[in-house]
């Protein structure tokens, strides 16, 4: 079944293991398959966690590709958008989300994930149109991820900042 659908794969293992990603994800509270709504059109996000900066809890949203997918960084920005619409509407404690969190009054985080010799040719262009105001980050995760997510390379897409290899 896994086989078949290696993005459900992935997903799975990261939603068990957040922390595999950043230690500072909170194991707590890891949404997946998150419906989003913009008008009439019907979205569903991967991942969506919060993430501690010091004291502050910020929301992180977590796309993911287990292949090369040319809309990555469009597809995680659609996302963010309506992440951060939900954010400043205040629905994430009308819906009963991260309870007994307060959330900072920041905008989310974007990371983009997909191993790490799997991003499309064409990602560094497409992400690098993404406002510096969108902290957002491509996470090249191991190639036998099946294993164990181990990641290998955190960077920041629309700043250029290399965190870790």
């Amino acid at each position: 079944f896994y086989r078949l659908r290696p993005e459900a794969w992935l997903e799975s293992l990261l939603r068990r293991d957040i922390r595999a990603l950043d230690s500072a994800f909170d194991d707590r509270f890891v949404y997946s398959q998150i419906p989003t709504w913009r008008g009439e059109e019907r979205s569903v996000i991967d991942l969506l966690t919060i993430k501690y900066e010091g004291a502050q809890a910020r929301l992180a949203v977590i796309e993911i590709k287990a292949a090369e997918d040319r809309g990555l960084p469009l597809q995680g920005l659609d996302y963010w958008l309506r992440v951060e619409q939900a954010r400043l509407r205040g629905e994430f404690a009308r819906r009963g989300l991260f309870p007994g969190i307060d959330l900072a009054d920041r905008p989310p985080l974007l990371y983009l994930v997909a191993p790490r010799l799997r991003f499309h040719r064409s990602f560094a262009l497409v992400a690098s149109v993404l406002s510096p105001r969108i902290e957002a980050y491509r996470v090249g995760v191991n190639a036998n991820w099946r294993e164990g997510v181990r990641v290998h390379a955190l960077e920041r897409i629309n700043g250029g900042e290399l965190l870790t290899s």
